[in-house]
């Protein structure tokens, strides 16, 4: 398949440890194409293009020289998704797009790096939903090689949503000149200055220096406007959209891009998230339903967030999620200051942190599972 969608060659029916060739399947210069195995119980071990040689003529005459075909362009705004810009960053690739198209704009992007002699060697995908900057974790930028970002309706179909972006691969510095230069001119010698200055003095009406910047969210965020509690059923969150209940109405997974629960954005990033009942006292509270958290999460993925209109506190009760192994840590991040809390197998816990206005909190599990049963924001008044 082309990196616009177009099926080159397909091949059905292989026996075991098949190779096929294809001679009907044409592929043009400086195009990229996708090889893939749709079905279970297979493996994919390589490609390969064999150049063609131009057919003979009949006459004696030679077989006139072909001239290079041009590559079409394609039109960007003929696309549902644009990718403005990329940039490198501590935590992966930071990839910023433009949603063009109508409804949620769910969908999958992949990033893809090539050697010299174009070899994949490495590809990461995530799952995104309309206009932000989206952060692929792990990818670090490669040295002397070519990536491409792709964004694609899903990794079944594969049609692409937008034009793909190439990051051309680093730069070298240029070798030193091996032809000598002329001599310079002999800086002249400095004077002893005998009288030094005067070590400068503390101005008392300097102002402080400033406080830090509130980190940037990795995707926009609507602002909680004074206190709320979210407390996690299914028929409830059903009740405002969110998508993934079992058809019983007990179990809701949520798996595939962000979801938003009043203001609680809910990022299953690298492993699904899900709601279902489970009887829990903890305090004076009595819950019958939870969240729960899988695996160890970040300010990048694998959290719940939102950005609280005012100062306050927040109050989290949870649990550990397992009646054996080590303690876990339940993670509050908000301007890059990490507060943790224990909680030993089978407790049960609640935290409590003072919050600022204005910037993002991100809750999340330090090492592996927990369960959530509350959330309350809880603003000054």
């Amino acid at each position: 398949m082309d990196e616009s969608g177009n099926t080159v060659a397909s091949y059905t029916n292989a026996s075991a440890s098949s190779e096929y060739k294809s001679t009907s399947g044409a592929v043009e210069a400086g195009k990229t194409y996708y090889g893939f195995v749709d079905g279970s119980k297979a493996e994919f071990f390589g490609a390969g293009f064999a150049t063609s040689a131009p057919a003979p003529t009949d006459g004696p005459n030679p077989t006139a020289k072909p001239t290079n075909r041009p590559v079409p362009t394609v039109d960007p705004a003929s696309f549902d998704y644009q990718i403005i810009s990329t940039e490198y960053t501590n935590d992966g690739l930071s990839v910023n797009v433009q949603y063009n198209g109508s409804g949620s704009g769910e969908a999958s992007m992949m990033v893809v790096s090539y050697s010299t002699d174009r070899i994949m060697t490495n590809v990461k995908t995530i799952n995104i939903s309309g206009t932000g900057t989206y952060t692929i974790n792990g990818f670090t930028e490669p040295a002397n090689e070519t990536v491409k970002v792709l964004i694609w309706n899903n990794y079944n179909s594969i049609a692409p949503l937008s034009v793909a972006k190439t990051i051309e691969k680093s730069s070298s510095s240029p070798l030193p000149s091996l032809d000598p230069t002329d001599k310079p001119d002999p800086t002249t010698e400095p004077s002893v200055n005998p009288d030094p200055t005067a070590k400068p003095t503390v101005d008392p009406d300097a102002t402080s220096a400033p406080t830090a910047a509130p980190t940037s969210s990795p995707y926009p965020m609507e602002t909680q406007e004074g206190s709320h509690t979210w407390t996690f059923g299914v028929v409830p969150m059903e009740a405002l959209g969110v998508k993934g209940n079992d058809g019983k109405h007990d179990t809701l997974t949520m798996s595939e891009g962000l979801v938003i629960y009043d203001n609680l954005y809910i990022n299953p990033s690298k492993k699904a998230i899900v709601v279902d009942y489970s009887s829990k006292t903890i305090g004076t509270d009595k819950f019958t339903e939870r969240l729960k958290l899988a695996g160890a999460g970040s300010v990048s993925d694998q959290h719940l967030a939102f950005t609280p209109g005012a100062a306050g506190k927040l109050s989290i009760s949870f649990a550990h999620a397992s009646s054996q192994g080590e303690p876990r840590f339940m993670a509050v991040n908000q301007n890059g200051t990490e507060i943790l809390q224990e909680a030993a197998v089978g407790a049960t816990q609640t935290m409590t942190v003072d919050i600022a206005a204005g910037a993002p909190v991100y809750i999340y599990s330090k090492e592996s599972g927990l369960n959530v049963y509350k959330v309350e924001y809880m603003a000054n008044n």
